[in-house]
């Protein structure tokens, strides 16, 4: 594949270019044929320990988007991915930039390591502080789908970010009805290990029960790749569910007919006999207070 001539016009300057960009489309179509151990080749020997133990996610095609230099020996590749998601199981084109060095062996790529400062935080931890956060090495969205009751007055209904990844990522974008919803809670940044929330409530005044919606997060630093990872939750909004059905006695026309603000009560009832027949016996009458007994006061008293 041949990279766009005006991005190449910013590393025009670099040494062996037409190298480089066999070297980077050699690379990508051994990772398209999960053949990563012949692309290790391409990989400097640095970063090949890394190379090794990250994980590559399963994509169907690449494209080039640009190289831009940084220096004489040094190159920002950009590509675009058309990634499987694995919490939609559906393709999404994501961008990815790699860093390519040239060396003595010509072009390789270079994968990112832990500065000095990180592994003197990571080996100094006092004794008293908290022990580090189990890295489950992915990013989740929990729960799967996203629910806002009908009787919860405040309309809003939340997801949790879990960031399991031992690098931060950024939520760059939410995609939601904006003519329906409102994001209550914002999210930039979240760190390894941590989690973050995302609200959005409901701002309509529609009566009916159940209605369906969709919101969509974007996260980039979530690929081993530098790419991004999108999450597709389903919205319920308006939601009447079983257990509110039936604590408050709720059939199916009862609860199509319920408006915002009806007075409404939990339904109690009473225990139904048993069918074998047996004797309930009525409950014990709780026992009356004691009276207390004075006692006489004396003289001295």
């Amino acid at each position: 594949m041949n990279f766009p001539l005006i991005l190449l016009l910013l590393a025009a300057s670099l040494p062996q270019q037409a190298e480089l960009e066999k070297r980077i489309g050699s690379y990508w179509d051994l990772l398209l044929a999960q053949d990563k151990n012949a692309a290790l080749q391409y990989v400097e020997p640095e970063s090949r320990n890394r190379f090794i133990q990250r994980r590559t996610p399963y994509f169907r095609s690449w494209e080039p988007m640009g190289i831009e230099e940084q220096s004489e020996t040094k190159a920002l590749v950009r590509v675009r991915i058309d990634r499987l998601m694995e919490a939609s199981r559906s393709f999404y084109k994501m961008p990815v930039k790699e860093v390519w060095v040239l060396g003595d062996e010509g072009w390789h790529l270079q994968l990112p390591q832990l500065t000095s400062k990180a592994l003197g935080e990571l080996y100094s931890r006092r004794k008293e502080e908290k022990p580090a956060k189990k890295l489950t090495g992915e990013l989740r969205l929990l729960p799967q789908s996203l629910k806002i009751h009908f009787l919860n007055q405040t309309n809003r209904g939340s997801v949790f970010l879990f960031n399991g990844l031992s690098v931060p990522v950024q939520v760059t974008r939410i995609e939601y009805d904006k003519e329906k919803f409102i994001l209550e809670e914002k999210v930039g940044e979240v760190a390894s290990g941590e989690k973050a929330k995302i609200s959005i409530r409901y701002l309509g005044d529609e009566e009916d029960k159940d209605l369906t919606s969709e919101l969509r997060v974007f996260v980039e630093g979530g690929s081993e790749e530098g790419g991004g990872e999108m999450f597709d939750v389903p919205v319920l909004y308006n939601h009447l569910s079983p257990a509110a059905r039936a604590l408050f006695g709720l059939n199916e026309a009862r609860a199509k007919e319920l408006e915002r603000g009806d007075p409404f009560r939990p339904t109690v009832q009473a225990p139904e006999p048993p069918k074998d027949g047996t004797q309930v016996l009525p409950p014990i009458p709780p026992s009356p207070p004691k009276k207390s007994v004075a006692t006489p006061k004396t003289q001295a008293e």
